[in-house]
């Protein structure tokens, strides 16, 4: 709920990403990475988990079945592994932006992306479920 004075009890929080329409959806991606503000996060690899919404239009791919008309699974996986296992950044917040930037690069066609990362050693240290962010990304005009 958005904590708005003249909002009455129906108001509901609209956020300004409002992707809709077809997706690529990507769950439970795990890699291996040297991310992290803290000393030992810098030296030692902890595992990441990833997952990822690409949308775009998948209109034509189902009309004609073809691969070359949609993004590939693979290939999105391998361009995610490639950013979280590749150089070391201080914020998860700077991981999952190259992630999406990445993303935006390599596949013309995708229009919006959320990327959610969990850091699972950093959540059995605080007695959490999930300790992570998420972060939703809208290609450059």
């Amino acid at each position: 709920m958005e904590n708005n004075a003249s909002c009455s009890s129906s108001c509901v929080f609209q956020p300004r990403f409002k992707p809709f329409g077809d997706r690529i959806v990507l769950r439970g991606l795990r890699f291996l990475g040297v991310h992290g503000v803290n000393d030992d996060e810098k030296k030692a690899v902890q595992p990441f988990i990833v997952d990822v919404d690409a949308w775009l239009n998948t209109e034509k791919a189902g009309e004609t079945d073809n691969l070359n008309d949609t993004v590939s699974y693979t290939d999105l996986h391998r361009a995610i592994k490639v950013v979280v296992e590749g150089p070391h950044f201080d914020l998860l917040e700077a991981l999952a932006n190259s992630i999406a930037t990445t993303i935006f690069q390599r596949f013309r066609t995708i229009t919006d992306v959320r990327v959610r990362i969990d850091m699972p050693k950093v959540a059995a240290k605080k007695d959490a479920d999930y300790v992570g962010l998420e972060i939703f990304r809208s290609a450059p005009s």
